[in-house]
């Protein structure tokens, strides 16, 4: 059990090190690499980099859920309607 929880933190680690865009570039790639394979004939290649994508979307939404950012959207958006406003009544 114990070694199980070891490996979940190493993991948990790891995605922490990368930025949600190394995941987003990476599904990128694997899609561009999947259409290069189909092109030159290679299907079975090709099928399987392709089904990489889906894989770091995920790897992506997983760690924004994990750790979501330090936004304030609401707070911000109604500071941002605010300044809105007021160059309006100007």
């Amino acid at each position: 059990m114990r070694e199980m929880e070891e490996t979940q933190n190493n993991v948990f680690r790891t995605l922490e090190e990368m930025p949600t865009q190394t995941y987003i570039g990476l599904a990128l790639a694997s899609v561009l690499v999947s259409a290069f394979f189909f092109l030159i004939g290679r299907r079975s290649t090709s099928l399987f980099i392709g089904q990489w994508a889906p894989t770091f979307g995920i790897f992506a939404l997983m760690y924004k859920l994990l750790h979501p950012s330090h936004e304030r959207p609401i707070e911000e958006m109604g500071e941002a309607m605010s300044r809105a406003s007021r160059r309006m009544s100007k």
